[in-house]
């Protein structure tokens, strides 16, 4: 299915499809949507989101294949 302004929110739901509802000005969700899909810029959000991106970078291997995470 081919995603377009005039489907309304692109957020993929659980039971297939998508949200449908009208969009936030520049994005391609609704305001609820895009609140839950971006971070924003400096924010003490993206500051853990990315403790936690760069934890999950150091212990990957571990984790995969055994050992543990990192202490």
């Amino acid at each position: 299915m081919e995603c377009t302004t005039d489907a309304g929110c692109h957020y993929v739901l659980d039971a297939g499809g998508y949200c449908g509802r009208s969009l936030k000005e520049g994005s391609p969700y609704c305001p609820e949507h895009h609140a839950e899909c971006y971070t924003p810029r400096g924010s003490e959000a993206e500051k853990l989101k990315l403790r936690h991106i760069n934890w999950l970078g150091k212990n990957a291997w571990r984790i995969r294949f055994g050992g543990g995470p990192a202490p």
